[in-house]
């Protein structure tokens, strides 16, 4: 009889990652500017993966941007800082699928026509 070895390597979840913050329903709906009853179609249809926790219906933020999209974060009311700015294109571009070179033009070339026009 041979014993196999079911040991597995666990590695910790990060406390920073951001895509593992927990949002009520409310939170939820208030940070993508939807309502309650669109967020609850999309978990009753399975769209949306929620869970219960301390009694509430709760999601994470890296389910709710699968969903509906990744939302810019800025710091002030004045508008984007640099490094918000910065901080909040990583993140969406880390979460993108790759892209086939002919598509990487085609984005490039739509930002440096809008860069130029301003």
């Amino acid at each position: 009889m041979t014993l196999v070895d079911t040991t597995e390597t666990v590695t910790p979840l990060s406390t920073s990652d951001k895509s593992l913050d927990m949002l009520t329903l409310k939170e939820a709906a208030e940070l993508h500017r939807i309502s309650l009853a669109t967020l609850n179609r999309h978990i009753a249809n399975g769209s949306l993966p929620a869970f219960k926790f301390h009694g509430r219906n709760h999601v994470t933020r890296g389910d709710l941007e699968a969903a509906f999209g990744p939302v810019p974060v800025f710091p002030s009311s004045s508008g984007p800082t640099d490094e918000g700015l910065r901080t909040w294109a990583e993140r969406v571009a880390a979460s993108a699928p790759p892209l086939r070179p002919e598509q990487r033009d085609i984005i490039v070339s739509a930002f440096s026509a809008a860069l130029t026009q301003h």
